[in-house]
């Protein structure tokens, strides 16, 4: 069931549309940080990566920000479309615009859904990139420290070993 345009309903669509482009973009800003923070914990850049954490906080902030806005323009488009806000997903309120007006917003949601999607890669390759390192670590330690029988072996969380049996209590930090 399409409804006609109103004044309303265009004002609303036009700010569900920018809010929708403006996540993206902060989105999309979320995913250079990381990328950035990921080749700066590469090159080994300590004070790049040092400022990482605000920014990508700085962001993530204007992200919240931002999808409150959404959900408030949503949820008055929904209202004004006559939909139960049980059922009043982006997708359905699309359904009930005029073509138009519902292409401009899908298409705002299917780039925010892409931009999701490559933030979520890039937060994967980020954490593969964490564990790699940390095993490189641990291993490291093991090779340094745990070869020589009568020398001292550490454990992952780099105290000495009371016991040579990794699997004993006496290993067991609490």
């Amino acid at each position: 069931m399409h409804h006609t345009a109103s004044p309303d309903h265009n004002r609303l669509v036009d700010d569900l549309v920018r809010s929708l482009a403006l996540s993206s973009d902060l989105v999309r800003s979320a995913t250079n940080e990381l990328r950035a923070q990921r080749q700066h914990f590469v090159a080994l850049r300590g004070e790049e990566l040092a400022k990482a954490p605000a920014a990508l906080a700085k962001v993530s902030d204007r992200l919240v920000e931002a999808e409150r806005e959404r959900a408030a323009v949503h949820e008055q488009l929904a209202t004004l479309l006559k939909l139960p806000p049980a059922t009043a997903t982006l997708a359905r309120v699309a359904e009930r615009l005029p073509k138009a007006a519902r292409l401009r917003v899908e298409t705002a949601r299917r780039e925010l859904r892409e931009a999701a999607e490559a933030l979520g890669i890039e937060a994967a390759i980020g954490e593969r990139l964490l564990d790699w390192s940390a095993t490189c670590h641990e291993n490291t330690l093991r090779r340094l420290f745990g070869n020589n029988p009568g020398e001292a072996q550490y454990g992952p969380d780099g105290r000495q070993r009371t016991t040579k049996d990794p699997r004993s209590f006496v290993n067991t930090t609490l």
